[in-house]
This record gives C-alpha cells, structure tokens and sequence, in this order.
C-alpha cells in the first residue's frame, strides 16, 4: 500500500527545535500510485493531442480546460517528473500547447519561423506551461528529443508521448488494478 500523506521530522540539536515537514506529494514517489493518480488523465490528454495531429481538418478541438485542485497540479507535475517541492499557489495553472511545423498539414499553430532544417521528421511539439513558466522536462531533454536549442522546453510530440504512454491507463484497466 501506498501512503499519500508523509510525515518527516527533523531535529536541529543546536538549536533544539522540532520540524516536522508534511508533505502530500510524497505518495508520487511510486510508480503504481503515479500510474493510478495520473493514468486516466494522462490516457485522456494523449487521446486529445493524437486525434488533433492525425485528423487535423476534422477534429474541432481547439482548446481543452480541465479544472482541479492543487494537489492535481502538483501530482501532474511529479509524474512529469518537473515538481520542484514547493506547494502550487492559489490559482496555478498548466498549459500543454500542440503545435505542427511548417510542412505539416496541420491547422494548428506553427513553430515554422524557428525550426531548423533537421528537424523535418519530427512535426509536432508540446510546450507544457506552468504558471506561464515554460518546464523543461527530463524527458525531452535528449538529443532528438526537443526542439533545437529549447533545452527540452519544447518537446517533440514522440517524447511527451512516451512520458503519457508509460503512465497512461483506461478506465478499465483502472478499475481492474484498483479493485485488485
């Protein structure tokens, strides 16, 4: 079993004070509960960005806005591996932008004017925005992986795939791993 709520005490002998640190995110440290807590939305946005890039003039999704709490903001950041520990404020938010290159057939927006000729195969990239602030995220920062020169802000469609992939699940495989 998997605990969400982790309490942690430290103990500072020079000045004898007691801190004890509470922390909710502590359960996203295993991959079963990141796999169960994020799994179904993470199934959803792959569903949402993969119908748009292989139908792009018959999909009418042009915008997508899913509300939740923090402690949501904050587990999708941890299975993206892009939580830097400290609680997301009041009002967070997170943006995960498509975008198709220039000799896409795609209607979506375009990184046209700044991709470089080596990057034909791949023609789609995701930017995931938290409150405004571009993530880098350890998935996309390989080689091949990202746009060139975005450090891995930019992520070809293939690497944020994978990261939905290997944490994505059905509603029923949810269910049966769940009941379990």
């Amino acid at each position: 079993m998997v605990s969400f709520l982790s309490l942690s005490f430290f103990y500072h002998y020079r000045r004898k004070t007691l801190t004890i640190k509470v922390s909710r995110f502590d359960g996203y440290l295993s991959p079963e509960f990141r796999r169960l807590a994020m799994g179904r939305l993470f199934s959803d946005i792959h569903s949402h960005l993969s119908s748009k890039i292989s139908n792009p003039s018959t999909d009418p999704l042009k915008l997508a806005i899913n509300s939740c709490h923090d402690t949501s903001i904050g587990g999708i950041l941890n299975t993206l591996d892009a939580f830097d520990g400290r609680w997301p404020p009041f009002t967070s938010n997170l943006g995960i932008e498509l975008y198709a290159s220039k000799d896409s057939s795609s209607s979506l927006p375009s990184f046209s004017s700044i991709l470089p000729s080596s990057t034909k195969k791949a023609k789609h990239f995701v930017r995931v925005l938290y409150n405004g602030r571009e993530l880098e995220l350890p998935a996309c920062k390989a080689e091949g992986n990202h746009l060139e020169g975005t450090k891995g802000k930019v992520c070809t469609f293939e690497a944020f795939e994978g990261v939905l992939k290997k944490w994505g699940m059905s509603q029923a495989e949810w269910e049966k791993e769940c009941g379990e």
